[in-house]
C-alpha cells in the first residue's frame, strides 16, 4: 500500500501502472479529503474503469463496485449540500486491461426551489424516481427524442426516469395539454393529476400520445411531469396550447369535451367549439388525441329560445343523453345502432342551457342533436287537439313529441305512432277547447288498448282497464251548454295493434218529450240508473235485437231503456200490445197499464191491455230491461171496438179475465158471427181457462119463426131483445141449446154471455128461419119441443119429423 496527496482525482492510466510498486491490473485506490462548498445543488460525475464507490460525509452516494456496462463507467449524482466543509471519500478498483479514475463536481441549478417560467429537470437512474437524482438541469420546454441514446453523458439508455417541475403563468381559459412519451408519463397541474400512463407500457391505441383539456384560472400554476423509460427507444414531449371558446359555457355554440373512456371520467382528453352537434364519424376518430372507439363526449352551450314548445331530436350510436337546464329529457345511455330519440319540452323566452353526453363503444359512431319549434301543449289550442306522446304506458316523464291535430282518428296497426316512440308500450294525451251549441252530444271512442276521456275536467269515459264485453268501444251522452268546452283524452298502448279514435255528434235530448215519436234512452244496467249511454228518436218501439244490443255503446246483455213520446188519439178504446224479452212496463198518462217487469208463465213477455182514451194528446212511457240471452222490445196499439155502440149486422164482443166478467176488460172484438172453438186462449193475455165474454149486435130479420142455437163449453146465455131465451150457466162439455121465437120484421138485438171454466172452450151461436105447424103438414109430423115437462114455457124448437121413432 502506498499513499500520496493529489489536488484532484483525474487519472487515465491506460494499461500502465498507477505508480511504482503497484500492478497495472488488480489494484485499488482510496481517496479521502475535506472540501468547502457553498450551499446548493452539486452534480458529482465519475468516469471510471472498473469499479467505484463514493461517499459524501460518510453517506454512500455511488456504488458501482461491480462495473455496470450500461453506464460505461460514467456515474452521476445530484446532491444538495449545506454551506461548509464536506468529507469526500472515493474508492476505486481495477480488474484488468485499461484503468481510469476520474471524479469532478460542479454547482447546478437545484430543484429544491421550483423555478418560474421554465422547468427544473431531475434525472434518476431507475424507473421509479427513487433515491437521489443523478443529474439535473433547467429547460424551457420538454421536447426530447433520445432514440436509443441517453439523456445525460452516462450512456445509460434504459431504465431511467425524470421529473420536471415549473411554475408558469396562464391566462384564464381552457388549455389542451399534450404528452407524447415512450415509455410512460404522468402530469399534474397544481397537484391534480391530468395525464397518467404510468403502467409500464404505452397503451394501444394511442401509444403514449395523450391529450387532456383543463380549465385554469388566471395566474401562476405549477406543472409537474414525471417520465420513465424501460427499454428500447426513449421519448419525452410535453406542451400545451390555449383552446379558444371553452373558457366557459359558450353562447350560441357548444363547447365539446372529449374523454378517452366511455364514462366521461377524469380530465377530458380534448376540447373544441362546435356550432352544432351533427357528427357521423363512421369508424374514424372524432378528434386528434382520442381513439375511434371507447371514448365519450360532453357538449354544453347556452342558446336563446322564444316562448314555445320544442321538439328535441337526438341520434346516437352508441349511448346518448340530453339535459335542458339540468333536466334530463332524453336517456338512451346504452349500446345501440343509430337510434333516434325525441322529447318535447315547453320553454320560456330567454337563454337555456343544453347539455348532451355521448359514448362510443365500438364500430360506427354517430352523435346528433337538433331541435325545432312545435306545439306547446301547456297552452291548450282552440278548435284543435294538442297531442303529447310518451315512451311509457302511464304518461310519465317528459313527452318525446307534441303535435296539433284536427281530430283523434288513428289506426296505427302494429306500427309506431311517431318517430321516437316504439310500436308498443307508449301513451298519448290530447287536449283541446272546442265550441258547442247547447244540447246533448254522443261521444264515441274506439281504442286498442285503453282510453279515458274528460269533459271540462269531469271523467266521462274510463276504459283504462277495459272489460272484455266492450273490446275497445265506449260511448256516452253528455249535455253541454253553449260555448267552449275542454276535451282531454288519454290513451295507453300495451302491445299488438294500436288504435285511438274519439268522435262526437249531436244526439236527441229526452229532456223534452217529442210529439209523434219516441225519445229513447239506453242505460248500461238493468235498473235504468245513472246516465244513459245512448239516445235515439224512434217512430215506433219495434226492436228484435236477437243476441245483439241496441247500440255499440251497450253490451248485448244487462242493459235497460226508457222511451217517452206524446201521441194523438181519437176518442175510443185502444188495444196496447207488448212483446218483450225480458222485462217491460208501459204507462199512459202516468198510469201503469202493462207491468211485465218479470217475465212469467204463461205469457213470457207478451202482454195485451185495453184502454179507453179521450180524444187528444196522451203521453206513452215505456221501460225495458234485458237480462241475458236474446233481447226484444215491441209495443203497438190499435183502435178497438167500443161495444157501448152496438154494431149493426155484426157482434161486438168484450173479453174479461175472470169467469164472472170481473178482472178488467181485456179486449174487444167485432166479428160477423159467433163461431169459436178455442183449443187455447181466445185472445192474447187471456188464459184458456176461467175467462168470460159478452157479445151484442143488432141484426135485421124478416117476419117469421126463427130457431136460435147456442153451442157452448162451458156456460152460455142468449138474449133476444132483452128476453133471455137460452140460459145454461154452468160448466159442461160442448152442449147445444135451442130456442124458437116468432119475430116481426125489423131490427132485433141479440146479446150473448159466455164463460169458460176449464178444459176446452167453445161458443157458437146462430139462427135460421123455420116453418111453424100451421097448417099441419101432410104425411109428416110437426114436433114442438119444450124445456119443461108440462109442455109449458118457451118453445125450444119446432121441426117436421117423417115418423116418431126416437130412442134418446
Amino acid at each position: 500500500m502506498r499513499q500520496e496527496q493529489t489536488p484532484a482525482i483525474a487519472f487515465d492510466w491506460g494499461r500502465q501502472r498507477p505508480m511504482h510498486g503497484v500492478n497495472p491490473d488488480r489494484f485499488s485506490v482510496r481517496w479521502e479529503g475535506s472540501f468547502n462548498f457553498d450551499g446548493g445543488a452539486y452534480r458529482f460525475t465519475s468516469d471510471v474503469d472498473d469499479g467505484i464507490r463514493l461517499w459524501i460525509d460518510d453517506r454512500q452516494v455511488i456504488d458501482a463496485w461491480s462495473m455496470d456496462w450500461s453506464y460505461r463507467g460514467k456515474y452521476s449524482r445530484l446532491l444538495r449540500l449545506d454551506p461548509g466543509a464536506h468529507k469526500i471519500r472515493l474508492e476505486y478498483r481495477e480488474a484488468w486491461s485499461d484503468a481510469r479514475a476520474k471524479l469532478r463536481w460542479e454547482a447546478v441549478p437545484g430543484c429544491g426551489t421550483v423555478p418560474s417560467g421554465h422547468f427544473c429537470a431531475e434525472l434518476f437512474h431507475n424507473e421509479e424516481l427513487q433515491g437521489d437524482p443523478v443529474d439535473g438541469w433547467s429547460e424551457a420546454q420538454i421536447a426530447h427524442d433520445w432514440g436509443k441514446g441517453s439523456p445525460d453523458n452516462s450512456k445509460r439508455t434504459d431504465r431511467f426516469s425524470l421529473r420536471w417541475q415549473g411554475d408558469f403563468t396562464f391566462e384564464a381559459g381552457a388549455y389542451r395539454f399534450i404528452s407524447d412519451a415512450d415509455d410512460s408519463m404522468r402530469v399534474w397541474i397544481d397537484g391534480e393529476p391530468i395525464i397518467d400512463t404510468w403502467d409500464g407500457a404505452r397503451k394501444w391505441p394511442l401509444y403514449g400520445t395523450q391529450h387532456r383539456l383543463h380549465r385554469l384560472t388566471a395566474g401562476s400554476h405549477r406543472v409537474r411531469v414525471e417520465y420513465k423509460e424501460r427499454w428500447g427507444t426513449a421519448k419525452a414531449n410535453f406542451h400545451w396550447q390555449r383552446v379558444a371558446g371553452c373558457e366557459a359555457v359558450p353562447s350560441g355554440r357548444f363547447c365539446a369535451e372529449f374523454f378517452g373512456n366511455k364514462t366521461l371520467t377524469g380530465a377530458p382528453s380534448e376540447g373544441r367549439v362546435d356550432p352544432a352537434i351533427n357528427f357521423d364519424w363512421n369508424s374514424g376518430a372524432p378528434i386528434d388525441g382520442v381513439w375511434k372507439d371507447n371514448f365519450s363526449v360532453r357538449w354544453q352551450g347556452d342558446f336563446a329560445f322564444k316562448a314555445s314548445g320544442y321538439r328535441f331530436i337526438a341520434t346516437g350510436d352508441d349511448g346518448i343523453r340530453v339535459w335542458v337546464d339540468g333536466r334530463l329529457i332524453i336517456d338512451g345511455w346504452r349500446h345501440q345502432r343509430p337510434t333516434e330519440y325525441r322529447a318535447m319540452l315547453p320553454l320560456t323566452a330567454g337563454t337555456h342551457r343544453i347539455k348532451m353526453e355521448y359514448f362510443e363503444s365500438g364500430g360506427g359512431a354517430v352523435a346528433k342533436l337538433r331541435w325545432e319549434e312545435t306545439a306547446d301543449c301547456s297552452q291548450v289550442p282552440q278548435g284543435q287537439f294538442c297531442a303529447s306522446f310518451f315512451p311509457t304506458t302511464d304518461l310519465s316523464g317528459d313527452p318525446v313529441d307534441s303535435r296539433l291535430y284536427d281530430k283523434i282518428d288513428f289506426d296505427w296497426g302494429s306500427g309506431s305512432p311517431i318517430v321516437g316512440v316504439g310500436a308498443n308500450k307508449f301513451s298519448v294525451r290530447w287536449e283541446g277547447d272546442f265550441p258547442f251549441a247547447a244540447g246533448t252530444y254522443r261521444f264515441k271512442s274506439r281504442f286498442d288498448d285503453a282510453m279515458r276521456v274528460w269533459i271540462d275536467g269531469v271523467l266521462v269515459i274510463d276504459a283504462w282497464d277495459p272489460k272484455w264485453s266492450w273490446f275497445g268501444k265506449r260511448q256516452i251522452l253528455q249535455r253541454l251548454t253553449e260555448g267552449n268546452h275542454r276535451i282531454k283524452v288519454e290513451y295507453r298502448e300495451g302491445w299488438g295493434n294500436a288504435r285511438a279514435a274519439l268522435v262526437w255528434e249531436t244526439a236527441p235530448s229526452c229532456d223534452a218529450v217529442p210529439s209523434g215519436e219516441f225519445c229513447g234512452e239506453y242505460f248500461p244496467n238493468q235498473d235504468l240508473s245513472g246516465e244513459p249511454l245512448e239516445a235515439s228518436l224512434d217512430p215506433a218501439i219495434d226492436f228484435d235485437w236477437q243476441g245483439g244490443g241496441p247500440s255499440e255503446a251497450l253490451s248485448h246483455d244487462k242493459f235497460s231503456a226508457r222511451w217517452q213520446g206524446d201521441f194523438e188519439f181519437e176518442a175510443g178504446y185502444y188495444r196496447f200490445r207488448s212483446d218483450a224479452d225480458d222485462g217491460f212496463r208501459v204507462w199512459v198518462d202516468g198510469d201503469l197499464i202493462i207491468d211485465a217487469w218479470k217475465r212469467s208463465w204463461p205469457w213470457y213477455g207478451k202482454q195485451r191491455t185495453l184502454l179507453k182514451l179521450e180524444a187528444g194528446t196522451h203521453r206513452i212511457k215505456v221501460e225495458y230491461y234485458e237480462a241475458w240471452g236474446k233481447a226484444k222490445a215491441k209495443l203497438s196499439w190499435s183502435k178497438a171496438p167500443d161495444c157501448s155502440v152496438v154494431p149493426e149486422g155484426r157482434f161486438c164482443g168484450e173479453f174479461y179475465e175472470e169467469m164472472d166478467f170481473t178482472g178488467g176488460l181485456a179486449d174487444t172484438l167485432e166479428v160477423a158471427r159467433l163461431d169459436f172453438d178455442w183449443p187455447k186462449n181466445p185472445i192474447d193475455n187471456i188464459e184458456h181457462d176461467t175467462f168470460s165474454d159478452k157479445w151484442v149486435g143488432d141484426f135485421a130479420f124478416e117476419a117469421g119463426l126463427y130457431r136460435f142455437s147456442a153451442l157452448a163449453d162451458d156456460g152460455v146465455r142468449v138474449w133476444l131483445d132483452d128476453e133471455l131465451i137460452i140460459d145454461y150457466w154452468n160448466q159442461q162439455k160442448p152442449t147445444e141449446y135451442r130456442a124458437v121465437r116468432q119475430l116481426i120484421q125489423g131490427k132485433h138485438r141479440v146479446r150473448v154471455e159466455h164463460f169458460d171454466g176449464w178444459g176446452g172452450a167453445a161458443l157458437k151461436v146462430n139462427w135460421q128461419p123455420i116453418d111453424d105447424c100451421s097448417p099441419l103438414p101432410v104425411g109428416a109430423f110437426c114436433a114442438e119441443y119444450y124445456n119443461q115437462g108440462d109442455l109449458k114455457g118457451p118453445l125450444a124448437d119446432i121441426r117436421q119429423e117423417p115418423k116418431i121413432d126416437f130412442d134418446w
